[in-house]
């Protein structure tokens, strides 16, 4: 790691460039900003000293989610993205430990988002009725064949895919069936085979969707968390008839302790869709904030 420093107002990271690394802030303070085309930045967060910031880039597709700039001067660590990608190949106990904290600080980021969607929302959610048509089925034949194919998937060997998914449950959902109510912790991380699920924020009367899962995309990240997620107003309901896999919390992190080769394919795919679901679920959230702001604006005769 090598030592940085930022003057007041500096530019850290600018949203939409290649991540080249992530930054330990030491002494000092940062914000993140999501740039919205047409309105002023939404402030998204600040990272104080002991935080760090950057890591999303590297656990994603490599391309910066948010303008990040210094609020006062402020000094740091930067590991550079050939040094994190040592680290991930790393099978040594402190090198997945160090990868692992960093995958769950990505988590804990959308925990952060989901608690900032459910504040822009007035009201408790009416309730709907439940439906609970899950069933456990069979795999397909060929489902390693077609697994191979999905996003979540896609890196690993077929000999790996078996390996992690070996025993897992298969469920059937029907159209509108409830994963997880408001309110309720996800009871496991379900990868979707076919289908869709959408997670969603509810409110009085309204709801902002935060992702839409297809096949190769997971569902329930925040269970990770424990009781520590927020979930008041949180649901995941499948759009159309879906197949997914369930992979139990017990499960989950097994694989993200051990060091073999598939897990670490399972580890690498899960932090990357924590990134995809953070992305998909801040762009509601940024529209939404300059549409309120513009109405403020304009009531105020600005």
């Amino acid at each position: 790691m090598s030592e940085v420093s930022f003057a007041a107002g500096e530019v850290v990271f600018r949203q939409g460039e290649r991540g080249d690394g992530l930054i330990l802030v030491a002494d000092g303070g940062l914000e993140a900003l999501l740039e919205v085309p047409g309105a002023p930045p939404v402030r998204l967060s600040s990272i104080a000293a002991g935080q760090i910031v950057g890591e999303l880039s590297l656990l994603g597709d490599g391309v910066r989610t948010a303008t990040v700039r210094a609020v006062v001067p402020t000094t740091g660590w930067a590991l550079a993205r050939s040094a994190f990608d040592v680290l991930r190949h790393d099978v040594r106990p402190a090198a997945s430990a160090v990868v692992r904290a960093i995958g769950t600080h990505a988590v804990q980021r959308l925990d952060q988002l989901h608690r900032r969607c459910a504040a822009e929302l007035e009201g408790e959610p009416e309730e709907e009725p439940l439906r609970s048509s899950i069933g456990e089925v069979s795999p397909d034949r060929g489902e390693v064949d077609y697994l191979a194919g999905v996003l979540f998937f896609g890196d690993f060997t077929r000999a790996q895919i078996v390996q992690v998914t070996e025993g897992l449950p298969r469920l059937a959902v029907s159209r509108g069936a409830v994963l997880t109510p408001a309110g309720d912790q996800p009871s496991a991380l379900w990868v979707v085979v076919r289908g869709a699920v959408e997670t969603r924020m509810r409110g009085a009367g309204a709801t902002r969707s935060l992702r839409l899962a297809g096949p190769g995309r997971a569902v329930g990240h925040v269970g990770l968390l424990g009781r520590e997620a927020f979930v008041a107003r949180l649901e995941s309901r499948a759009r159309e008839r879906s197949i997914l896999i369930e992979v139990p919390w017990p499960r989950v992190r097994e694989l993200l302790i051990d060091d073999a080769p598939a897990s670490r394919r399972f580890a690498a795919a899960l932090w990357t869709d924590v990134v995809r679901a953070l992305q998909h679920g801040e762009r509601p959230l940024a529209r939404t904030r300059s549409t309120t702001g513009a109405r403020r604006r304009a009531r105020a005769g600005v």
